[in-house]
């Protein structure tokens, strides 16, 4: 009697394994396809994510260009300027260069016919 009740119980938990064993085959498979869901779903919002900071990352680019060139132009701007002012500050300094050399000479010229008239023999 009691092999007989062994034995029902051995057939039992046989069975309860193999119900188990199909079971979480089912639940293991659901997990695999929900996440072969989440992987797919995760992956094109990442594409969008992706797409989007690409678009951003060129409009930043076309931006920052834009800015470089507007920045060039006003040194350049800025240059042609200091070099016309460069300019304009030479002539000025040749004029009162020349203008004092001319200034000495006739300083000299003026003491040289003061000496000439103050010197002995001189008329």
């Amino acid at each position: 009697e009691l092999a007989k009740v062994e034995s029902g119980l051995r057939e039992e938990l046989v069975k309860v394994d193999a119900a188990l064993r199909a079971e979480l085959a089912k639940v293991e498979s659901g997990l695999r396809e929900e996440l072969v869901k989440v992987d797919a779903a995760l992956r094109a919002e990442l594409a969008k994510v992706e797409s989007g900071l690409r678009e951003e990352l060129v409009k930043v680019d076309a931006d920052l260009r834009l800015n470089i060139k507007e920045v060039e132009a006003a040194l350049k701007l800025e240059i042609k300027g200091l070099d016309a002012k460069i300019s304009e500050s030479k002539a000025e300094t040749i004029k009162w260069m020349v203008g004092l050399a001319l200034a000495q000479l006739a300083m000299l010229a003026g003491i040289l016919m003061t000496l000439l008239r103050v010197l002995p023999g001189h008329p």
